[in-house]
């Protein structure tokens, strides 16, 4: 005797679980594959700090203050405050002997503005890698975090970098016109420098966005990563994260292989759609749609510093001596990354 077929009813709800298991584990997959990076991600106690890592701590407090405290909110909504930025970015650059060139932006009809450095390369001088960081804040907003901490840490690695003979080129760019409303729009000073880079039909290698570099903290639950992110990434603020999409792996793996390399300080990779806002509404997820390969680096701002945005973001919120290991492993990977042993293109 044959066996009686099984009831209809229990071959679909076996075509759902495996339908179910299926959908489970490539999500899993997936979001494996969007924390993963090569190179050991360092976990140990952080090493005591140099001298020079001292020095630079002062020095990156002393920016963050004079930007965030002295000058105070920053942008087209603050009166006077692109005059003040001005100054003090021409004064640092003079003081450290570089020239520094002006450049006008059209952002969308609005007029922007930029300051760029640059450092010919010896071997490979056609190929760009672009250092950038907005100097302006949220109107209201300090902005301590987001983003004097980035202008302060690209303005050290300015100043360890200048020397450093690449064989590549290095531009390092400040501009106005990255944070909100702006941030992430046509209307931004990431689209009019990007349209800018295309006039000139340079050979970019790779552009780096240094976005909120200021807040860490080994407390859990000091990171809140939307669900179902939390699974794969930690919940300590305590890491410097390297942000893109998944059409930027390439670049995303060459930086965090090279930090971890010359650097002991926690980091995390996180590569996920370009869908998503905290992804695309920001000055590397324009530069991305405009084809160039750019990633942001990142404390993660809002997912980890509530007081981005706000009137809270302040400089005693920051952690410089974090900084300063930070912007020494990032100058170390980026002399690492302008050699012409990395192959960027």
């Amino acid at each position: 005797m044959t066996a009686p077929a099984p009831p209809p009813e229990d071959f679909f709800v076996k075509s759902y679980i495996i339908g179910f298991v299926i959908l489970a584990a490539s999500i899993w997959l997936l979001l494996a594959f969007s924390s993963s990076a090569p190179g050991e991600n360092y976990l140990g106690p952080l090493l005591p700090l140099t001298s020079a890592d001292s020095e630079a701590a002062d020095r990156l407090q002393g920016h963050v203050e004079t930007l965030s405290q002295d000058i105070g909110p920053r942008g087209a909504h603050s009166a006077g405050s692109q005059e003040q930025v001005d100054q003090f970015l021409m004064r640092e650059l003079q003081r450290l002997h570089v020239e520094g060139t002006e450049i006008a932006l059209d952002c969308g009809g609005t007029q922007g503005k930029a300051l760029e450095a640059s450092f010919p390369g010896r071997t490979l001088g056609r190929e760009t890698i672009v250092l950038t960081a907005h100097v302006d804040s949220a109107p209201g907003s300090p902005g301590a975090d987001d983003n004097a901490s980035g202008v302060a840490v690209l303005l050290e690695m300015l100043r360890s970098l200048q020397n450093a003979g690449c064989d590549r080129t290095l531009r390092f760019v400040f501009w106005t016109g990255g944070a909100s409303p702006t941030a992430g729009t046509e209307k931004s000073a990431a689209a009019a420098y990007a349209r800018r880079l295309h006039g000139r039909r340079e050979k970019v290698a790779a552009i780096l966005c240094f976005d909120s570099l200021g807040v860490y903290s080994d407390a859990p639950g000091s990171e809140t990563v939307p669900f179902p992110f939390g699974f794969f990434f930690s919940d300590k603020g305590n890491f410097v994260a390297f942000v893109g999409d998944w059409g930027s792996r390439g670049i995303m793996d060459h930086a965090v292989e090279q930090f971890r390399l010359t650097c002991k300080f926690p980091s995390q990779a996180f590569s996920l759609p370009s869908g998503l806002g905290f992804i695309s509404d920001s000055d590397d997820g324009v530069l991305r749609d405009a084809g160039f390969p750019a990633l942001r680096v990142t404390d993660t701002a809002q997912w980890r510093n509530p007081g981005v945005g706000t009137s809270r973001d302040i400089p005693t919120s920051l952690d410089y001596a974090r900084m300063a290991r930070v912007a020494r492993g990032l100058s170390e990977m980026v002399a690492s990354l302008a050699k012409r042993t990395t192959p960027l293109l």
